[in-house]
């Protein structure tokens, strides 16, 4: 649990610091804990003395801080630095960051955790074998079996095998929504719960207000400037009022309103029809789709000529260990991951396909300085050109595949860097040193992509270009919040923002039309008691974002995510359910979401639980079940 804890000066902290512009006593340094990601520890002077508490970040950034990169639920860190309680920290003299393998004889130890063999699963630190019948799933109703591990919903961790809740405002409080509502003699700091400070004659906010956390709450008639209260200018009136109070630069809003544009509004303002509002924004049900003349969910009307589709499926991968898969190019060539029999770790391959059969796969092989025997795909072009990463520990080296593997070039200063995409001119982005990376040629050295205007923090990441050179992916804005991102072929950024201004987006891919899909928090999931956060596929086009919905023949499916938008606008993706149902793979066409497993033929013996990526012909190519084995498939459109 999180705790907060009292230091005598600032002399006891165990890593540099800096001074913040609103409290003159206020340090930062990072911390985390084992399977979570890494928090931000502020330490606050309180009458003289220290109390230091862990911040969670916002969905979606890079935890493993300045000298790593998160890969999955582990850290890869740089030349120097070894991975402890999940941020990379600098390896004590002698100390090579390998650890002793504990994990007995049916597994390997992989930095903090196990990598278990098939059958085994990893509980307490040890590999044990899996009770489990081939259809349960031990990290149910709250996550997912991923390997030998479980993938946990946000807002629970893994604990004994299982996915448990977890309460980020530690044990003298409980989440509530957005905020911790605190013990007796305790206050929220940064998101958790920290002793008051013991001298309440002593408080920054002045003689108008009182600390609350890092920042102020003030009296009526007051508001917060440079860390204080003071009376409010503009003749006394409160833009958040009457339904909230300024702090700051926003509003706190009574129950039942929700800040938008600096104002605090009924959280249903008005009625979408057939959808409901976060925030200002109508999100639409399944069928329907919003109107900015009537400020309502519109049913979606699809054009009359427009013919039926219909798929055709094929097995992907040359057996069940082959379940990976990332993209596919016009050719219906594709990448994906393989486990080859007896290796502990995947690598990359290529395949294709050609009249309805697939093509045997392609090793792509690892580079030779790279860590481990793993490697990557992440993308491919026209050309069948794939770009990725090698190694899934210090170093991570990106590479690109045109028959030959070779390595990128990284970026200054760094030891590791990973390319996820690659537009068919051949420029190619990605991440190194926790920021937005372009190689403009493969033979080039990489630059930084500008940041969000007045961002502090600077982590960001680029996921895809298209053939123009928009990139888009994500980045901090200037209150740290992660916002999905677009830059433009002349180097400009622009913030496309997020469904709820609170929480955090990240754009995934970009058409040739400039359309932008991708994910967005639109508030915590209702009923949580854990403050689970609830995730919506989104669409960026004609200059807003807006929420595209999820299935209503799964009514429990609360998250939906868009990985892929092809030229005609077809958006690929999945809904995931809570309850230990699973998911599914779908398709968004003129609004509409279908589920891809209606385009199956009666007892097919798969499942479609994700839809990756989709070419200009309507492919479309993600990961399931077949037989109840995990597979890797194509859709292969047929009309």
């Amino acid at each position: 649990m999180f705790q907060a804890r009292r230091l005598s000066s600032a002399a006891d902290l165990d890593a540099p610091f800096k001074v913040t512009a609103s409290r003159a006593c206020a340090l930062v340094w990072t911390c985390a804990r084992r399977g979570e990601t890494v928090m931000k520890r502020v330490v606050v002077c309180l009458a003289m003395v220290w109390f230091a508490a862990c911040e969670v970040p916002t969905p979606e950034g890079d935890p493993c801080g300045a000298h790593g990169e998160l890969h999955g639920d582990h850290c890869h860190c740089d030349a120097g630095f070894t991975e402890r309680d999940g941020v990379c920290v600098a390896a004590p003299a002698g100390d090579s960051g390998v650890q002793v393998d504990q994990c007995g004889e049916h597994g390997e130890l992989h930095v903090d955790h196990c990598d278990c063999h098939d059958g085994y699963v990893e509980v307490n630190g040890v590999c044990v074998a899996q009770t489990v019948d081939a259809g349960g799933d031990r990290c149910a109703p709250n996550g997912h079996l991923h390997g030998d591990h479980c993938h946990c919903d946000t807002g629970f961790e893994e604990t004994n095998g299982t996915c448990v809740a977890v309460d980020m405002c530690g044990p003298h409080g409980h989440s509530h929504g957005a905020h911790c509502d605190c013990d007796g003699g305790y206050e929220e700091v940064n998101g958790v719960c920290v002793v008051v400070a013991v001298d309440a004659g002593v408080d920054a906010c002045g003689p108008n207000g009182h600390s609350h956390g890092n920042h102020c709450h003030c009296d009526s008639g007051f508001e917060e400037l440079n860390g204080t209260c003071v009376a409010v200018t503009d003749a006394g009136v409160d833009p958040c009022a009457p339904n909230g109070e300024l702090h700051g630069n926003h509003c706190h809003c009574d129950s039942g309103y929700v800040e938008m544009g600096l104002s605090c509004v009924p959280v249903m303002i008005a009625s979408c029809g057939n959808g409901h509002r976060h925030g200002g924004t109508c999100v639409c049900y399944a069928g329907f789709v919003y109107s900015a003349v009537s400020d309502t969910c519109e049913a979606v009307v699809p054009p009359s000529s427009q013919p039926v589709i219909g798929f055709t499926i094929v097995a992907l991968g040359e057996d069940m260990s082959s379940s990976g898969m990332k993209a596919v190019n016009d050719s219906r060539q594709v990448v994906g991951n393989k486990r080859p029999t007896g290796q502990a770790y995947l690598s990359a391959y290529t395949q294709s396909v050609t009249a309805m059969t697939a093509s045997a796969i392609t090793d792509v092989g690892i580079l030779p300085n790279s860590s481990n025997n793993f490697s990557r795909p992440w993308d491919i072009n026209a050309s069948g050109v794939v770009v990725g990463e090698s190694g899934n520990n210090n170093p991570v080296l990106p590479f690109i595949y045109d028959g030959a593997l070779r390595q990128l070039a990284l970026p200054t200063g760094s030891t590791s860097a990973v390319a996820h995409g690659i537009n068919d001119a051949g420029k190619i982005v990605g991440i190194g040193n926790s920021r937005a990376l372009v190689w403009t040629s493969s033979t080039a050295t990489p630059t930084y992509l500008a940041n969000l205007a007045g961002a502090t923090v600077l982590t960001s990441r680029a996921w895809k270009v298209n053939e123009a050179g928009d990139i888009v992916g994500h980045a901090r804005d200037a209150m740290s919040v992660q916002h999905a991102a677009w830059w433009k072929p002349d180097g400009s950024v622009v913030d496309l923002g997020t469904l709820n201004p609170s929480y955090a987006a990240e754009a995934l891919d970009v058409n040739e039309a400039a359309r932008i899909v991708g994910k967005s928090v639109v508030g915590v999931v209702p009923g949580s008691t854990s403050g689970t956060l609830q995730w919506q596929a989104f669409l960026f086009e004609n200059g807003s974002m807006r929420g595209l919905g999820t299935l209503p023949s799964a009514p429990m499916a609360l998250h939906s995510i868009a990985n892929a938008i092809n030229d005609d606008g077809w958006v690929v993706g999945q809904v995931e359910q809570v309850a230990g149902i699973a998911a599914r793979a779908v398709l968004w066409r003129d609004g509409v979401i279908v589920d891809l497993n209606d385009y199956l033929p009666a007892n097919s013996g798969w499942v479609l639980t994700s839809a990756v990526d989709v070419n200009s012909q309507g492919d479309i190519v993600g990961r399931g079940t077949l037989n109840g084995s995990a597979r890797p498939f194509m859709l292969v459109r047929t009309n």
